[in-house]
């Protein structure tokens, strides 16, 4: 990629909440660092390209969403249990150590963000 040198830092930590405060927190940038109201997982920036085109890009396709990475992007919530199949699916193909790694990151914030009735944030 040219210009990969722009993105050896960047990363993508994809979001749940907790609870509303959470999502207030976020909403209002009310914190320095992630809370005890957010579940995060980070994907660097490699994770993120090596499961782009087959988790974002359908969820982007089938939600009308824009995930890329420059800016963040909510997964809202009644979307969540399909985007979590979308996940489970690529989960079962055949795939490298680092789709796989990523793929579950992106699974694990899905499941917690289904079981606390709250939506998914990509932040990148």
């Amino acid at each position: 990629m040219e210009n990969k040198e722009i993105f050896d830092n960047h990363k993508c930590n994809c979001i749940a909440f907790i609870n509303q405060k959470g999502i207030q927190e976020m909403e209002e940038y009310q914190f320095d660092e992630y809370t005890e109201n957010m579940f995060v997982e980070t994907l660097s920036y490699n994770e993120a390209e090596a499961i782009y085109m087959d988790i974002f890009n359908k969820f982007n396709e089938k939600f009308d969403l824009l995930i890329d990475f420059f800016e963040e992007e909510d997964l809202p919530a009644e979307k969540l249990s399909e985007a979590e199949k979308i996940t489970s699916d690529f989960l079962k193909t055949k795939i490298t150590d680092e789709q796989k790694c990523a793929a579950e990151k992106v699974l694990r914030v899905i499941q917690k963000a289904i079981e606390c009735g709250t939506y998914v944030c990509f932040e990148f």
